[in-house]
């Protein structure tokens, strides 16, 4: 599946997408939010959520750059530099 397909789906179908074929990867959570990051097939999506309602926010799909580094900070200070899934 490309990024391409992927965007082409309703949101329900991205969500379902996402949580059935998806490897998680990491989950931060900054006071409410969560920003939970998944790889798909050769592109990765970042699932936000409010924790305390129990509700998805956005379905951020991209292939790689900033958007990987700013969605993961670990909460030990390690921040990745680049994605543990070589770019295809």
């Amino acid at each position: 599946m490309t990024l391409y397909q992927f965007k082409m789906f309703s949101e329900d179908d991205q969500y379902d997408t996402v949580f059935t074929k998806g490897k998680f990867i990491e989950v931060v959570t900054e006071g409410e939010t969560q920003y939970v990051l998944y790889a798909v097939s050769m592109f990765w999506v970042a699932v936000t959520s409010n924790a305390s309602i129990n509700k998805k926010l956005k379905c951020a799909p991209f292939v790689h750059g900033n958007s990987l580094v700013i969605t993961i900070t670990y909460q030990s200070d390690y921040k990745m530099k680049s994605s543990p899934i070589k770019d295809f």
